[in-house]
């Protein structure tokens, strides 16, 4: 035997006394990976469903809004177009001036305590000083073409009237009581502008006063002082005038 054989003899028998030589099993083909998972994108939500994290505005405000709260209608107050409101002294009671008389209401209800019809619409209202009467002012249109103001005067206590001013020949557009109450003063335009002042006590005129008329006359308002003293007529061309208030003045 050469060595050659010898070798291969030797090998054979290690071999053998190893145990049998392992075999190695084929490895199942690989598999793809998209396969068994889910693209990528598949796991996220669409695209669309972004928006939904997005802020949305907010709603416009409604008609009811406002800087300070909400509005909300508690009533409808009276009948006719509403002119001007007024506030008692006390503030218990709201005078309103409409097309077909003045209303006056109590405050805390709104229930309308007196109702004072007039042939003219009521521009303009004013409580007394006390709190016990109330001054309504307007034009007379359906007798007269030219405009004619004219003042009514009713107690509260027992809805009767109490005085008045003559009908006038000027647009009445404003009336202020001094702060006695004896006192009341009528602002007039067209065809000029004047005041005139009426004693309560007797309800006779004291006196009128017209400033100068030259210019455009946009407006009449009078305003007794807070001591009674003075009187003061603007809206003429000549602007704000002071009148001693008993007497008339300048």
């Amino acid at each position: 035997m050469n060595t050659q054989r010898l070798l291969t003899l030797l090998v054979l028998v290690a071999l053998a006394a190893c145990g049998p030589v392992p075999t190695v099993a084929p490895s199942p083909t690989p598999r793809v990976a998209t396969a068994t998972r889910a693209p990528a994108t598949a796991t996220r939500p669409p695209l669309s469903a972004t928006a939904t994290t997005v802020p949305t505005a907010l709603p416009s405000p409604t008609a009811t809004d406002a800087p300070g709260g909400t509005l909300t209608r508690t009533g409808q107050l009276g009948r006719g177009q509403a002119f001007q409101m007024a506030w008692s002294p006390d503030a218990t009671q709201l005078a309103i001036g409409s097309s077909v008389g003045a209303y006056v209401l109590d405050a805390a209800t709104l229930a309308v305590t007196r109702f004072f019809p007039t042939r003219y619409p009521v521009y303009v209202v004013r409580f007394s000083p006390d709190g016990q009467q109330l001054v309504g002012g307007g034009v007379l249109t359906a007798d007269d073409p030219g405009q004619v103001g004219t003042v009514d005067i009713w107690n509260l206590a027992d809805g009767a009237r109490v005085a008045g001013v003559p009908e006038l020949s000027v647009w009445l557009n404003d009336v202020a009581l001094d702060p006695s109450g004896t006192l009341l003063a009528v602002g007039g335009l067209f065809p000029t502008t004047q005041v005139v002042v009426w004693d309560l006590a007797t309800n006779e005129p004291l006196y009128s006063a017209t400033p100068g008329t030259a210019g455009a006359t946009v407006g009449t308002s009078v305003a007794f002082s807070p001591d009674g003293q003075l009187l003061a007529l603007a809206g003429g061309a000549d602007g704000v005038l002071l009148y001693q208030a008993r007497s008339g003045v300048l």
